[in-house]
């Protein structure tokens, strides 16, 4: 089995050790001695949610990432960044770095959504690696929504050489992009 780590927006877990969140990416020191943590407590895989301004800052500078994914890009940060072109180049970072750790030796995979009207520009940094999830024809991975039943929402998933079908609680296609940007193994997508 695998142990993971989770370093999000509201909380950071070390195995099975939990703590509150202070930013979505913590300081570059405090996310150190949380992948430390990590390393002593045989974590083996990190989940982390990487901001636009940890990027910009440098806080995950000299992590190397396996996988990275792109559900979408909001206006959400234009305070910081000042225009939509350097929130949108901060989050792209992530996406040229993947692969070039001397640990990774191009062994890393990105996922954007195809949806997203950025996607295309996202997935030209590292075409080898990149795989695009959405509802769209352009994507490798397609969501494809179907009629609803209860509660739950329905649709099928589907790739160049599966389809998979999948209901979910939540109401929106929108709601599960992270469902559709990992369903398919991306390092599968990248070989």
């Amino acid at each position: 089995g695998r142990t993971t780590g989770l370093f999000g927006t509201i909380v950071n877990r070390v195995g099975g050790m939990e703590s509150r969140a202070d930013l979505t990416t913590p300081e570059a020191p405090d996310l150190q001695r949380l992948l430390w943590q990590c390393a002593e407590s045989g974590v083996s895989d990190v989940i982390m949610e990487v901001s636009s301004h940890a990027l910009a800052q440098g806080r995950v500078a000299d992590c190397e990432f396996d996988l990275a994914v792109l559900t979408n890009l909001h206006a959400d940060h234009l305070d910081y960044h000042g225009s939509h072109d350097a929130y949108r180049l901060a989050k792209m970072r992530l996406f040229r770095e993947l692969g070039c750790g001397p640990d990774k030796k191009g062994r890393s995979a990105g996922v954007v959504n195809g949806d997203d009207p950025h996607a295309a520009e996202f997935a030209r940094v590292r075409t080898e690696w990149i795989a695009v999830h959405g509802t769209e024809a352009q994507a490798t991975t397609c969501l494809r929504p179907s009629q609803a039943a209860n509660s739950d929402s329905r649709a099928s998933v589907s790739g160049p050489s599966r389809k998979w079908p999948r209901a979910s609680t939540r109401p929106t296609a929108s709601s599960i992009a992270p469902l559709r940007a990992l369903r398919r193994t991306p390092f599968n997508a990248a070989r």
